[in-house]
């Protein structure tokens, strides 16, 4: 088997960790960086005409006029802002014998957009310092953020739908000059298997381009695409039976239903499924598990125990994604409370029922993937999390290590993460089960979206 060492320089510390933000640099998925425009130097302005056949109204007023320096130097394209309206042509006239420095011939510049206002007094203009400084206010025109124009919802995953898991994802959205989605930066996902619909979602949205006055500029865009599933006959989120639909429980024989227990159906702002063993998948062996874990009352999951399960390995990854689980806290009688929960997980064989289509295709036959090595670029996530440590297992003092095979696939999703070896168990569930979450820039090979097998380190250092 062909594979790559990619060495991220991955170091971690020994808790729970905030997602980190990474921009890409090109492709569907980037932030188009702002661009730094130097302001046209000026060589040269002309007071505006006041018109004599106002001077006997002694009119003293102020004249808004945005135009453009254009790559040329020229001035391009003025308007008239503000201003009595009897006055407008003169300060048109005006700003058209502006002039500025043209660029070198080996260098184009960007056009960049101004706003001046002319003074006219029926006492003459006022006094300029120099032909090169006005005595006028100049400045760059304001920016505008992008304008929502058509932004489609987007469509709940199908395998999640028995689930009824409630989902955001924020982003951080890139918007071209043509108001289109150039890229993407996750702030944070309640589901890692929501970001690839929300990523399909934001590349069909258009916005009206952030703009430098008239000048289309590139910009960005807060976008919170929210998931819900909602119950056909009265069209609201179906959210009070979520917890049993995923196996959770409290754990107290005889407690009613969570959302009859507390003041609200608790909801999780984090949800990690537990990565499926890779030789007990190769093997075609299911299975089930149960762990008990407890919520404190910030909503952290603490007091992880495995009660049973059918294979160890079963147990021991289910707890890892357990870890990673974070609730809003919990009322009870008003006051906010922990609770102690009981999860039952069914491993299943992979199908369209119960697992991603990203991570579907890459349990499929045919082309294998390739090695990084061979890649267009290096590998560059856009979107990770930090392996949680599950208190308890060792000693907080003792760093550790973990290397995880995994297959990054032609969207660059991380599907089906392997150990291939771990200082501790521990450390090498908790590196597979945040691997497991991570997209990476699209793989590319000659310029084509390719998957790639890889075997990231992972390591772990003390607090």
């Amino acid at each position: 088997m062909n594979r790559t060492l990619l060495a991220l320089a991955l170091v971690f510390p020994l808790a729970a960790g905030a997602a980190v933000q990474i921009k890409r640099a090109e492709g569907p998925r980037s932030i188009a960086e702002a661009e730094q425009k130097q302001p046209a130097p000026l060589l040269e302005w002309f007071h505006p005409v006041y018109p004599p056949e106002l001077k006997a109204e002694k009119l003293h007023e102020t004249v808004r006029v945005r135009y453009i320096v254009d790559e040329n130097g020229a001035i391009a394209s003025p308007e008239v802002l503000n201003g009595d309206q009897r006055l407008h042509a003169a300060a048109l006239a005006a700003i058209r014998q502006w002039k500025y420095r043209q660029p070198p011939e080996n260098r184009k510049a960007e056009p960049v957009s101004y706003d001046v206002e002319f003074e006219f007094r029926p006492d003459g203009p006022p006094e300029g310092v120099s032909k090169f400084i006005p005595p006028y206010k100049v400045e760059p025109s304001p920016h505008y953020h992008p304008e929502e124009l058509r932004a489609p919802d987007p469509v709940y995953p199908k395998h999640l739908e028995n689930r009824q898991l409630f989902g955001e994802v924020e982003l951080n959205l890139g918007v071209n000059k043509q108001g289109r989605v150039e890229g993407v930066e996750v702030v944070r996902a309640t589901h890692a298997d929501f970001l690839a619909v929300a990523f399909a979602t934001v590349e069909q949205w258009e916005f009206q381009p952030a703009r430098s006055g008239r000048l289309p500029e590139s910009g960005e865009q807060i976008a919170v695409l929210t998931f819900t599933v909602l119950d056909a006959e009265n069209n609201r989120p179906l959210k009070k039976d979520w917890l049993e639909n995923n196996g959770i429980s409290l754990r107290e024989s005889g407690s009613p239903k969570p959302a009859d227990f507390f003041d609200e159906t608790p909801q999780a702002v984090s949800i990690v499924d537990p990565v499926y063993p890779h030789e007990l998948l190769s093997k075609g062996v299911e299975g089930t598990a149960q762990v008990d874990f407890s919520v404190d009352h910030e909503g952290l999951v603490t007091d992880i125990a495995v009660v049973e399960a059918t294979e160890p390995d079963f147990g021991a990854t289910l707890a890892a994604a357990i870890a990673g689980w974070r609730f809003k806290p919990l009322y009870r009688h008003g006051e906010i409370t922990g609770a102690d929960f009981s999860i039952k997980w069914k491993f299943a064989k992979p199908s369209e029922e119960n697992t991603a289509p990203e991570s579907l295709a890459a349990l499929a036959p045919g082309e294998k993937p390739i090695s990084a090595k061979d890649l267009d670029r290096p590998l560059v996530p856009i979107y990770r999390r930090t392996p949680v440590y599950q208190k308890g297992f060792l000693d907080a003092k003792q760093p550790g290590q973990a290397d995880i095979e995994v297959t990054i696939n032609q969207s660059g999703r991380v599907c089906w993460p392997r150990i291939v070896s771990a200082s501790q168990p521990e450390f090498g569930w908790a590196a597979a089960t945040a691997l497991s979450r991570w997209y990476f820039e699209t793989p590319l090979k000659a310029g084509k979206p390719v998957s790639v097998r890889v075997v990231i380190p992972i390591r772990f250092n003390p607090k």
